[in-house]
């Protein structure tokens, strides 16, 4: 140990100084041997931690594997789920033209009615100008637009009174006149529809009878009519939705396949007209709303029931003005439609015109041009069936395998039909509704074709609107 002698206060600092170097290198030492013992204590955790990570990137990897593995399995019970021997269903209702071949099929689609026919034929001519509203047709048989078509009903049955009456309408046939009513049910509409002599209201349609009237889209704003004789007519209730019912001495036979969505239109205020009588009448709905003109074809092809529809409605596209009123024509299936033209400021153009070189008193047809209103006439001509024509599918089968069998099960159509199948090629195979057919060739496609006879009458058309369910077997090799 230095022997280290006190000295006065002005030889301390040397003192210590002196102390202070002699001391340095010991604790420079005991520094670095800390330092190296975190060195290496980091160094350590450093390849613990490697070692660690090095594992857990390997399970990750198994794991990538594993999954990988599993999904190919998967994949593999996926595709051979799919490819399965197994009888497989077919539907279409005709919304469109997705499973048609437009190229083959000779058939009018209406696109409406979700439907096809023979072609419809038909004339829409305009017959002249006029000066006044009623084009100087007989006031007595005009309906006008934008009016209810009937009158209001002064009674309510008894069952109505403590029900919230939406819409009423009372149509008068020949001798008998139905009366009917909207209410409100819940969320929907119900519709009441009974016989009236002024005193007594006999059902036909309530929510008591066998056959209702009652929506199932919760729209609302619907509107209901009574057309025909007293024997045989149609009750038509028209909102958001179409329902409708055929009244023949006394049946009901449900016509509302006839109105669907896009032929109700979100709603329009019907109004019928029947032409012919017992089975070969033809019917036509038309609408009271002057913005929205209405022309729907109903026949019966000589049968006791209404078999089929098309909407006509597009004739009005190119008319211009709104429709003020109609009435039936001079001839048998001819209607007569009043326009009033948008806009027009020549209420007050004359009625006579001068012709060159004929005296001034001459009269002519006022130029629809030149009028406030136009005349125009429709004049239903039937249907061309004057050659056979038919309905053919696009191949319906995209999955691996043989069709071997097939079976139309169900299929909407009215009038003569001659049903094929085919799975190769288009060789097609004569077969019947709920027939099966064995296919002798090997093939992979599934068609089917609709052949539609040519009638003999202008009258007649087949009616086909859905081939729901068309069943096929697949066989995997």
């Amino acid at each position: 140990m230095p022997n280290i002698q006190e000295t006065p206060d002005s030889q301390a600092g040397v003192i210590k100084k002196t102390k202070s170097v002699f001391l340095a290198p010991v604790k420079s030492k005991g520094v670095l041997a800390s330092v190296g013992v975190v060195l290496i204590f980091l160094i350590a955790l450093i390849f613990v931690n490697y070692f660690s990570l090095m594992k857990t990137r390997q399970e990750l990897q198994n794991y990538s594997a594993i999954t990988a593995n599993l999904e190919n399995e998967l994949k593999t019970i996926s595709k051979r789920s799919t490819i399965v021997s197994s009888w497989r269903s077919f539907g279409d209702n005709f919304s469109s033209y997705a499973y048609i071949s437009k190229e083959e099929t000779d058939m009018f689609f209406d696109e409406r009615v979700t439907a096809f026919s023979f072609p419809p034929i038909y004339s829409f001519d305009s017959l002249s100008g006029c000066e006044d509203a009623d084009c100087d047709l007989k006031s007595s048989s005009l309906v006008t637009t934008d009016q209810d078509g009937g009158q209001q009903i002064s009674k309510v049955p008894t069952e109505l009174k403590d029900k919230k009456i939406i819409f009423s309408k009372l149509n008068k046939l020949n001798s008998l006149q139905v009366a009917s009513f909207i209410v409100a049910d819940g969320q929907e509409e119900r519709a009441y529809v009974y016989f009236f002599d002024g005193k007594k209201f006999t059902p036909i349609i309530t929510e008591d009878t066998e056959n209702q009237i009652i929506t199932k889209y919760s729209r609302g704003g619907g509107a209901i009519v009574a057309g025909g004789d007293d024997k045989d007519f149609i009750i038509l209730y028209i909102g958001y939705e179409g329902l409708g019912f055929h009244y023949k001495n006394g049946q009901l036979k449900n016509i509302s396949d006839f109105f669907g969505l896009r032929v109700a239109d979100n709603g329009f205020k019907p109004y019928i007209i029947k032409e012919g009588k017992d089975n070969n009448a033809v019917w036509y709905v038309l609408s009271l709303n002057s913005n929205k003109p209405k022309l729907i074809k109903l026949w019966q092809n000589n049968t006791s029931e209404i078999v089929g529809a098309v909407d006509l409605s597009n004739i009005f596209d190119t008319s211009e003005g709104a429709l003020a009123a109609f009435t039936t024509g001079d001839k048998a299936q001819e209607i007569k439609f009043i326009f009033k033209k948008d806009g027009s400021t020549n209420v007050n153009a004359p009625a006579q015109i001068l012709i060159p070189g004929a005296s001034s008193q001459t009269e002519v047809q006022m130029p629809a041009s030149l009028s406030p209103y136009e005349l125009k006439l429709f004049s239903d001509k039937g249907f061309d069936n004057t050659i056979d024509r038919s309905v053919v599918s696009v191949n319906l089968n995209e999955a691996q395998g043989n069709v071997t069998k097939a079976k139309i099960n169900e299929i909407g159509v009215t009038g003569e039909v001659k049903l094929f199948l085919s799975n190769s090629d288009k060789i097609f195979v004569e077969t019947k509704e709920k027939e099966e057919v064995e296919f002798t060739l090997h093939g992979r496609d599934l068609f089917w074709r609709a052949d539609f006879p040519k009638g003999g009458s202008n009258q007649y058309s087949p009616w086909f609107d859905n081939i729901n369910y068309l069943d096929y077997y697949l066989q995997v090799d």
